[in-house]
């Protein structure tokens, strides 16, 4: 965190808006490697597509996105307007 980035997210927050952070800043990552959950439970989502959706909470493990690691999952799925 650069003193610019909490002052952009203070101002955010200030101004009534929502300040997004990444999933490795916003502690959504796996517990084994560090690498971004399958889905960040809890959390908004935003997909490069400009897609946005909510994680609600599961009582499952979404398992990882790092195929290398003993926590992955193949998940997530390209199913939106399913």
């Amino acid at each position: 965190w650069t003193a610019s980035a909490i002052e952009r997210a203070r101002n955010e927050f200030l101004s009534k808006h929502s300040p997004w952070y990444c999933q490795i800043c916003g502690a959504r990552k796996c517990s084994k490697c560090n690498s971004p959950i399958n889905y960040p439970m809890g959390s908004d989502i935003l997909d490069e597509d400009g897609y946005s959706s909510h994680c609600a909470i599961f009582p499952v493990n979404p398992g990882c996105s790092n195929k290398e690691c003993e926590e992955y999952k193949e998940w997530r799925t390209n199913q939106k307007g399913s």
